[in-house]
């Protein structure tokens, strides 16, 4: 009968048709086998469609399964389930649970089979409940923090990219809710995960149609961060500044709701974190005078206090070696309007004898001039580059013999594996991962960093605050002591607090590289209106080929 329906009225093959029924129909089909004695007849016989067993071909699908018995009002059905899977593999419910973990938890979080916002927000609201049940079958206890902690980037990244970057506009809203919604239930561990959350939300403020939704959770994650993680707040305020104020701009003329949303997220900011924004004072360029950033401009104005032109331009050379590119082009833009309105003051510094005078100049020279090389894959990267030089040009033609030459500080090549990965972690990788625009070099960044600790021993052991979920792995290296795991504690501990906070999820992260064939093997590795990066990336990879791992150590 499928055969003839697939055939003559859905004009397919019968495996085919079969292939997209078992998604919907073997969850259905499992769950009801305690009331239907015709279910596991047709699983029987759905495996024969798709020439496979039954065992294999309800293991295959387990994830799903569970997903729809844990969203099944009854929890008779959960048991029913689980009891199925007991009697035709012989595993009990925590292996069972086990198998399907990662892939469960997607089922759970970033579905994309609902269609009416009311259900899915229903759906939604059960979540919590069943990661949950799901952790006290694991674990025995209920620390959704602790459990989620090794999959809670994974999460993030299928959000990301079965939803955010989804062409549907709805999916891109529903994405918001699934961030949000994670984010209160990570409440303890968010600071970890600050440098992801930030770039989704970024781009999602940065889509006009998601603004209202992504300044909306952009908000309540400053304020659930603000509650459990003050000491975090200081790596975000900045890059949050940089970008709301496109928005301050836009609407100071015009009132809007957008407006209302970030003036609300501004104070947020700088009224309950006055410590931290005197800290950071310097990166903040003035606000627009509006009625609806009084009180925000007051405090900014106390936390900077009366500044001469010298503090001014030395503010500026911190802000401008910030590691966030956005912050850069916010404070450079701030340097080009005070060049302009202290001309004359300016060109008396340039024209001064004092030593001082010339180490300050000397600073914001070097500082400009790098700007000038800054890559510039990014519109914002361009601009950055555009205003470094006509900053160079408002300051004028400068005596270079005034100028306290910089010698460039260069890494030792000839050093340790461990003094190279260490120096590749804690000076590049993680300023990249921390800065980075987007996802793709975030998630190459999480990749290198990835295997740069396993090529050093670093295992999940290593992370002091990992939760209840990864005590086997803790058993198990308790043993190990010496050789690998002796060498990845000692470079372990040489990082920092703040470094080692952000690179723990790379301790039990399994990003993979695509597998796509090599483009570089052949042909010349210099084509038309190539950029030189990418020249010296495939000029690189086309050394590097006939080498295997050894013999790269020594190129």
């Amino acid at each position: 009968m499928v055969k003839e329906f697939a055939e003559a009225v859905v004009g397919v093959e019968a495996e085919e048709l079969v292939e997209k029924m078992v998604p919907i129909v073997l969850p259905r089909l499992v769950v009801s086998r305690q009331d239907d004695h015709h279910a596991v007849q047709i699983l029987f016989e759905l495996a024969k469609c798709l020439k496979t067993d039954m065992v294999p071909l309800i293991v295959n699908w387990l994830p799903k399964v569970l997903a729809f018995s844990l969203h099944r009002a009854d929890r008779q059905d959960l048991l029913s389930a689980l009891q199925f899977y007991h009697d035709q593999t012989g595993s009990d419910n925590q292996e069972i649970f086990s198998a399907a973990l990662p892939a469960l938890l997607d089922e759970l979080v970033c579905f994309v089979d609902g269609h009416d916002l009311t259900e899915i927000s229903q759906r939604l609201s059960r979540v919590p409940g069943m990661i949950k049940e799901v952790a006290r079958i694991l674990t025995g206890a209920e620390d959704l923090p602790g459990f989620l902690r090794n999959h809670f980037v994974g999460l993030l990244n299928s959000i990301d990219r079965k939803m955010l970057h989804a062409e549907d506009f709805s999916l891109q809203r529903q994405a918001l809710q699934r961030i949000k919604m994670l984010i209160e239930l990570m409440h303890s561990q968010l600071n970890t995960y600050v440098p992801k959350l930030m770039v989704l939300l970024m781009h999602a403020i940065d889509k006009e149609f998601l603004q209202t939704e992504g300044l909306s959770v952009l908000h309540f994650f400053i304020e659930q961060l603000a509650s459990k993680s003050p000491s975090s707040m200081q790596y975000v305020i900045s890059q949050v500044f940089a970008a709301l104020i496109p928005f301050l701009e836009r609407y100071k003329e015009n009132h809007s709701s957008h407006l209302n949303k970030v003036v609300n997220i501004l104070e947020e900011l700088v009224l309950k974190n006055r410590i931290i924004l005197k800290q950071h004072i310097r990166e903040f360029p003035p606000l627009p005078s509006i009625p609806a950033l009084v009180e925000v401009n007051k405090a900014i104005q106390e936390a900077r206090g009366p500044m001469t032109l010298k503090d001014q331009l030395r503010d500026i050379v911190d802000g401008l070696n910030h590691e966030n590119l956005n912050v850069r082009y916010m404070v450079v833009c701030e340097l080009n309007k005070l060049l302009n309105q202290r001309r004359d003051d300016i060109a008396a510094l340039v024209a001064g004898e004092v030593s001082a005078d010339m180490d300050l100049l000397s600073s914001l020279i070097t500082s400009l001039l790098q700007g000038c090389a800054e890559e510039s894959r990014t519109i914002v990267g361009q601009r950055l580059k555009l205003v470094c030089a006509d900053c160079l040009g408002a300051l004028g033609a400068v005596d270079p013999a005034k100028l306290k030459s910089f010698t460039c500080e260069r890494f030792k090549i000839e050093c340790s594996d461990d003094d190279l990965i260490f120096e590749l972690i804690h000076k590049h990788l993680a300023r990249a991962f921390r800065a980075a625009p987007d996802t793709i070099i975030q998630d190459s960044a999480a990749l290198a960093i990835q295997e740069l600790l396993k090529i050093a021993g670093c295992g999940a052991s290593l992370d002091e605050t990992v939760g209840t979920s990864s005590s086997m792995l803790k058993d198990k290296c308790a043993d190990d002591r010496s050789g690998m795991n002796g060498r990845g504690q000692r470079l372990w501990h040489r990082f920092s607090d703040y470094v080692k906070e952000i690179i723990a999820p790379c301790l039990t992260s399994r990003f993979q590289l695509p597998s796509v064939a090599d483009s570089t093997s052949a042909g010349p590795i210099y084509r038309p209106s190539m950029s030189f990066r990418r020249w010296i990336f495939f000029w690189i990879k086309k050394t590097d080929c006939p080498c295997n791992w050894v013999s790269c150590k020594h190129i």
